[in-house]
């Protein structure tokens, strides 16, 4: 089995709320895909993590490798 980049744990840890890397570098990308700064307390709001969905959408159907995903975002 392949170890996930470092965007490919990005996006998988966007779509199921569960860590899968370094929660600082996961926080700063989380800063970067959505252009603005992120206060730690922020992660707790279910709205947040539906935006960084969005602005994932595209590459976790890549990763999954299908176009369809059922209750997206």
């Amino acid at each position: 089995m392949k170890k996930l980049t470092k965007e490919q744990a990005f996006v998988v840890t966007c779509w199921s709320k569960v860590l899968f890397m370094d929660y600082e570098l996961f926080w700063k990308m989380a800063q970067e895909c959505l252009g603005e700064t992120i206060i730690n307390h922020e992660f707790a709001n279910p709205e947040l993590w539906e935006r960084l969905k969005e602005k994932t959408e595209e590459d976790f159907k890549t990763l999954v490798g299908s176009q369809t995903i059922e209750g997206g975002a």
